[in-house]
């Protein structure tokens, strides 16, 4: 359940969003009426949590939270059988309904710095999982529609933690859900064929890498382009043009006019790497952090990007998990070209 940033008349500056902490058990009459009685034109959506309402209560506060990229809990409810959390609101909705809808003119495209701010929120909060809690959090289900949107340039936040797995559960045993669980356009290939034996942080990384691509092109994954007489799905299409020394040219043309091609470079570079069918060949989040902070340019002991054009792509996943790229020859040390643009079919 989530709810908008709401509170009533008389509420003082104690209460003012954002103000202090705070946890507060609800009842199911409460949450009942807060959603008009669970009605369907309060239903945002569904997901691994289960169905999510907007609610609307009166004289509340927002908590402070773990992490800024991470979707916040506000409050929880255990009554009468039900067991249901109040999280908070986006009334921009998620990057999945942005690129769906603005793929079909419906919406506005989002801007470059937009896209760069959502890519770095969504680095920053799964650091924060992986690097900064003990034992580390595996999301799952990294993908557009788990990306909530702040509005402009404030970033996003990561959303639906119901197939999240602490690293220990998996180690102990504990874990009691041994199937495959998760999208498929966004599983890391050895998850998707080991299963839970296989899971780790790099499946996240691979599934942010699935994710960069989405805003760079801004196409959803399930696109598939027209390029040499076939359709090709995203990811294989990343794969050519960079192999071709035209990797700008899957820059959404929606932004042409106003993006940085330094960023638009370390981006695509950023998510070759992810993409990596070898985990052990895929950058740590961390490691991804660092790169965007320094867009591109190598820190010194950093192993980000120490992968030559050729490594980077003869590891890279195709469309079908099973198969790899091919390697290039193309002579460049950096295997991109801001030579002409040209427009990509999506269908």
């Amino acid at each position: 359940m989530s709810l908008p940033m709401h509170s009533s008349a008389g509420s003082g500056a104690s209460r003012r969003p954002g103000s202090a902490y705070w946890n507060h058990a609800f009842t199911l009459a409460e949450l009942r009426a807060a959603t008009g009685g669970w009605a369907q034109a309060n239903v945002v959506g569904s997901g691994s949590f289960g169905t999510v309402y907007r609610a609307t209560l009166d004289d509340w506060s927002v908590v402070a939270v773990r992490h800024k990229n991470l979707v916040r809990l506000l409050g929880s409810c255990v009554d009468d059988g039900e067991r249901l959390l109040v999280l908070e609101f986006f009334p921009e909705g998620s990057l999945g309904a942005r690129l769906h809808y603005a793929s079909q003119g419906k919406v506005a495209f989002l801007s470059w710095a937009e896209r760069m701010a959502v890519i770095e929120g969504v680095c920053r909060g799964l650091t924060y999982m992986h690097h900064d809690i003990h034992p580390p959090l595996i999301h799952r289900d990294i993908k557009a529609a788990n990306i909530l949107l702040r509005g402009g340039t404030k970033g996003a936040c990561i959303a639906d933690f119901g197939l999240a797995r602490l690293m220990q559960d998996d180690e102990s045993g504990g874990d009691t859900s041994s199937a495959v669980k998760g999208t498929l356009p966004y599983m890391a290939p050895e998850y998707m064929q080991g299963g839970y034996r296989c899971l780790s942080p790099k499946c996240d990384v691979y599934s942010f890498g699935v994710v960069v691509l989405e805003l760079v092109t801004g196409r959803p994954v399930t696109a598939r382009f027209e390029r040499g007489g076939r359709d090709i799905p995203l990811v294989e299409l990343a794969a050519s043009l960079v192999r071709e020394q035209k990797a700008l040219e899957m820059i959404d043309p929606a932004v042409w006019d106003a993006f940085d091609v330094s960023e638009a470079e370390c981006c695509i570079q950023i998510a070759l790497q992810c993409l990596q069918r070898d985990p052990s060949h895929r950058p740590t989040m961390e490691q991804v952090g660092i790169r965007l902070r320094t867009r591109g340019a190598e820190p010194r002991g950093s192993e980000v990007g120490s992968e030559s054009p050729h490594d980077v792509l003869s590891g890279l996943t195709r469309g079908d998990p099973g198969r790899s790229m091919a390697g290039w020859d193309t002579g460049s040390s950096s295997g991109f070209s801001s030579g002409a643009y040209r427009f990509l079919t999506a269908r």
